[in-house]
């Protein structure tokens, strides 16, 4: 296989290294989430947020009564 089509072929190591689908704002995005998680019930008046999203992990249909609907 030639330069140019080892260059094409999508399953090399050079594609993989070439692919920008694993850089970007990755850690951003999950930092955002994470403060929205903390921040909801925060705003929801609850003052022990550790216990709280511990609960809703636990039961994720709990989020529904932290969210302003």
């Amino acid at each position: 296989m030639g330069h140019r089509a080892r260059a094409l072929d999508p399953f090399s190591a050079d594609a993989e290294d070439a692919s920008t689908g694993h850089a970007g704002e990755g850690l951003q995005v999950m930092a955002t989430l994470r403060n929205l998680a903390i921040s909801l019930p925060y705003l929801s008046g609850v003052t022990e947020i550790t216990r709280t999203l511990q609960a809703i992990a636990r039961n994720r249909n709990r989020i529904i009564d932290y969210l302003p609907l």
